[in-house]
């Protein structure tokens, strides 16, 4: 029986080595593995949006002013509750054209962080493969390697990217190609025990759901948020899911029949948490967990399922299709 209820645990905490500048270094301070990044929006980059929805991916057009303050909103809250945030708005080069930077508040997509470090990805839209380019500058004044960046025809996005006890998650379907899934796995860079490859039933290029966490979202230990319309196997929007297990060799082994992902996620004991599809809509998947095991939403329903979980306004950002998770990602 799928279950609502959920129990906050505080995470185990381990030490871990922080990074340490080299005297080359841009100036910032030291921050550990668990450092969020973010990028406060341009009113700049929103304004030449605005003129052109289509071409820079906005549903409507944005209130650079509103989408600024809510910004605000998420870093006050990742400030109270402790979370080693740094803006990466200062490490921009200077003669960055504005338009570029019109969705770059999106950092969780250009590049994806597994337990072995830093993938770049490939994005399919050509819009934003601006980001991608500014991302990799960024890695290099801050002293961050790459360990391998996707090409050709393999597409990779973050948002297409989850882990959890020792399980990555990665989507494929619109935005993000089973050839960069597998090839990230026949490299050995997941560093996780299993792989689960997820894609769509059916062709799927709503913008609402171009990425696998705008439908489905892990937390804490096998919890998990999905939207209810993915449960059902008689659904078009149905996901099916593959596991892949990591042998003693560093080769994975596929260790699952194709499934539907609710039954795999159920089959694994995880703690399953339904979301209509108006939440769904307002972005009720895309949580943010914190390394304290705090969990943001920005969805009123979400707040009321994830019991101690922290609402934040949001509404003016998802004008630019994406939410919490989609506008953080992790360095160091």
């Amino acid at each position: 029986m799928t279950q609502t209820r959920v129990n906050h645990g505080r995470k185990k905490q381990i030490k871990t080595r922080k990074h340490r500048p080299s005297p080359t270094d841009v100036s910032f301070p030291e921050y550990n593995p668990d450092t969020i990044i973010v990028f406060t929006p341009s009113k700049a980059a929103i304004e030449i949006a605005n003129k052109d929805l289509k071409k820079y991916l906005y549903r409507k057009e944005v209130d650079p002013e509103k989408a600024v303050q809510e910004h605000k909103y998420l870093q006050d809250a990742l400030t109270a509750q402790k979370q080693k945030f740094i803006d990466i708005q200062k490490f921009v080069p200077k003669n960055t054209p504005p338009e570029y930077l019109a969705n770059l508040l999106y950092t969780r997509d250009p590049f994806i962080k597994t337990k072995k470090g830093l993938v770049l990805g490939h994005m399919r839209q050509p819009i934003r493969k601006h980001d991608t380019d500014l991302i990799n500058k960024i890695m290099l004044k801050m002293n961050q390697p790459v360990l391998y960046r996707c090409k050709g025809d393999e597409y990779l996005e973050g948002g297409d990217y989850l882990i959890n006890c020792d399980t990555s998650f990665v989507g494929t379907g619109a935005r993000s190609s089973i050839v960069a899934a597998k090839k990230l796995m026949k490299m050995d860079l997941y560093g996780t025990e299993k792989v689960v490859i997820i894609r769509p039933l059916h062709p799927d290029k709503n913008m609402y759901r171009m990425h696998l966490d705008c439908v489905f979202s892990p937390f804490g230990c096998k919890q998990c948020v999905i939207w209810d319309d993915l449960i059902h196997k008689n659904s078009r929007h149905e996901r099916l899911a593959t596991e892949y297990t990591r042998q003693s060799n560093g080769e994975y082994k596929k260790t699952s029949k194709e499934m539907n992902l609710h039954d795999y996620l159920r089959e694994n004991h995880y703690n399953i948490i339904p979301l209509t599809t108006e939440s769904q809509y307002h972005y009720g998947a895309n949580l943010l967990e914190l390394s304290n095991g705090a969990v943001l939403v920005q969805d009123k329903e979400t707040h009321k399922k994830i019991k101690g979980s922290i609402y934040i306004p949001f509404d003016e950002i998802h004008k630019m299709y994406g939410g919490l998770h989609c506008s953080t990602n992790t360095f160091f």
